[in-house]
């Protein structure tokens, strides 16, 4: 619905509220509630209500080619090397967190500070389970506000294997 959305509705003055819920969770270490509300506009409606981050079209990418998924979200704003100053990831196996310290490697996110610039909200909060991307997107686009920096947040979908990778710059 979101990518149509995007592709179909770009030239309208729209908006669309997202609403994530994940209330009373299976009782397991490690999960949480949570709840968050996304109002998405285009570049019309930004006269309609002043944006508090740009939050760029996502990349959808298999976790084996990771690196290339960054690379084409980055391609959709398009970031500079360096100019990513913090990596938010929710949502990940172990594995799929681990095989994103070496693409930390890669120039474009070289102004991440590692650790500092990545952040597990996972481990901050616990698992959301699916309001995790949309959990990511709203702390990146409070990030990206309050530091006048560009983001890049990384979240799975577990219903189809794939991550989905999305720039977040400030306003």
């Amino acid at each position: 619905f979101i990518d149509k959305w995007l592709d179909n509705r770009i030239n309208d003055k729209s908006l669309l509220l997202i609403i994530a819920a994940q209330v009373a969770p299976e009782m397991r270490q490690g999960s949480a509630e949570a709840m968050v509300a996304l109002l998405l506009g285009n570049r019309l409606t930004q006269d309609t209500i002043p944006p508090l981050a740009w939050l760029h079209r996502p990349e959808r990418t298999e976790p084996q080619s990771l690196d290339e998924g960054i690379a084409q979200a980055a391609n959709w704003v398009p970031l500079e090397v360096g100019q990513v100053k913090h990596l938010w990831l929710s949502g990940l196996t172990l594995e799929e967190t681990s095989a994103v310290i070496p693409v930390m490697a890669k120039p474009l996110l070289s102004g991440v500070p590692s650790p500092a610039g990545r952040h597990n909200i996972d481990l901050i909060i616990g698992g959301a389970g699916y309001v995790s991307p949309w959990l990511a997107a709203a702390v990146a686009a409070l990030a990206a506000q309050q530091t006048g920096s560009a983001q890049l947040a990384i979240t799975a979908d577990r219903d189809i294997g794939a991550l989905w990778i999305q720039a977040i710059t400030p306003a």
